[in-house]
């Protein structure tokens, strides 16, 4: 018989306004904070905001880690909800499927100069009705 995958989705909560993420593209300009190893890699002030979002983006991506039980499991950021108001905060949405009949512990890694943020997590429960 074959297993169903599973999915799991990962919600963050982050005050990711348009102000953060212009502070937070900054810092990847500086290379102060490259030294520091603060940041993997300086976006060149030759960039523009659009091509440094994609780069931002893509750092989002390649240095967001879930384990579940101990297994490294691939996420996909499916959404980023960015309101309006700057006193709402942010959402990203990551999904994932797997096969672990049952979790116990989740462990989230995101990168560092994100900041602060609220995590919750959501794994649905599957009946027969």
């Amino acid at each position: 018989m074959e297993q169903r995958p599973r999915s799991l989705c990962v919600m963050v909560r982050q005050n990711f306004s348009y102000l953060y993420i212009q502070k937070w593209e900054a810092h990847h300009r500086n290379v102060e904070a490259w030294l520091m190893r603060d940041v993997e890699k300086v976006i060149s002030s030759e960039i523009s905001s659009k091509e440094a979002s994609t780069i931002l983006l893509e750092i989002l991506i390649n240095q967001t880690h879930l384990q579940a039980d101990g297994l490294s499991i691939p996420l996909k950021l499916t959404n980023i909800i960015v309101p309006s108001e700057e006193t709402q905060p942010s959402h990203l949405i990551l999904e994932t499927t797997h096969q672990i009949k049952l979790i116990r512990s989740v462990s989230l890694q995101l990168p560092k100069t994100l900041g602060d943020y609220h995590l919750q997590v959501v794994q649905p429960i599957y009946r027969f009705v």
